[in-house]
């Protein structure tokens, strides 16, 4: 009975989670198969240069905003860094946003996503959340207040997957890619929700032992939203191109 129940729970996770939002979904794995050598080399660089910055002594600033003018480069070395870091095990999850597509244009389907990808590192996790869903049927729905399914769907998990990550030594990271494609909302209150709860999870220390990236064009309104957020660290994407090292 209780196995059954948790099965549900875990089901019943998945058909929210927009699988499409991930990095390793099928359309993602043709796009990297046809990636120039300049974006694979970009991306290597990249990743080498953020563990560089997380292994600092003076590391303050565990959010990186990385843009750049096109949002094809953008995108494409987002997801180029996103396969590195899982390659190396220091993927936490993923979303990426899309313009295109209802159900990728919004902040709304966040939160069952990460927490999806959470349940996938470690069957600790996944307890945690399936018996948040159990404990409270309403978990998953619509109308369900978003900072109770922040805490019990991510920060619960993330809460146990803490001291997991501490004993495997590796850093983690979240990647959100082209965060200009998800619809910003009055007065940009979506892209600021999502910061806010990423910030709000950053800040408390029995969750904070992770690392966030988030992608897109230098848009101006997301400019001024990093600005305002003392944990974020602004990258231009130009500056780790192969062919400017002597900018690097």
């Amino acid at each position: 009975m209780v196995e059954s129940a948790r099965y549900e729970a875990w089901k019943s996770l998945g058909e929210k989670c927009i699988h499409s939002a991930k990095f390793d979904c099928a359309e993602r794995q043709v796009l990297r198969q046809s990636l120039p050598d300049n974006i694979r080399k970009l991306s290597k660089r990249l990743h080498t240069h953020l563990h560089r910055i997380y292994d600092s002594e003076n590391y303050k600033t565990p959010i990186i905003w990385l843009s750049d003018d096109s949002s094809s480069r953008t995108s494409a070395a987002a997801h180029m860094l996103a396969q590195e870091l899982h390659d190396n095990s220091a993927l936490a999850a993923t979303f990426f946003f899309s313009r295109k597509e209802p159900l990728r244009n919004t902040a709304d389907h966040v939160i069952p996503t990460i927490s999806y990808q959470l349940g996938l590192l470690h069957h600790r996790a996944k307890d945690v959340i399936t018996k948040a869903i159990i404990d409270n049927p309403q978990l998953l729905k619509r109308d369900e207040s978003r900072n109770v399914q922040f805490t019990h769907l991510v920060l619960r998990p993330l809460q146990v997957l803490k001291n997991i990550w501490k004993e495997s030594g590796n850093a983690m990271f979240m990647v959100f890619g082209a965060i200009d494609e998800c619809d910003p909302g009055e007065y940009d209150s979506h892209v600021r929700q999502l910061l806010d709860d990423l910030v709000g999870a950053l800040q408390q220390s029995s969750t904070a032992d992770f690392q966030i990236i988030f992608t897109s064009r230098r848009e101006l309104y997301i400019q001024k939203i990093m600005a305002e957020y003392p944990l974020v660290l602004p990258l231009k994407l130009e500056v780790f191109d192969v062919e400017n090292t002597g900018k690097h």
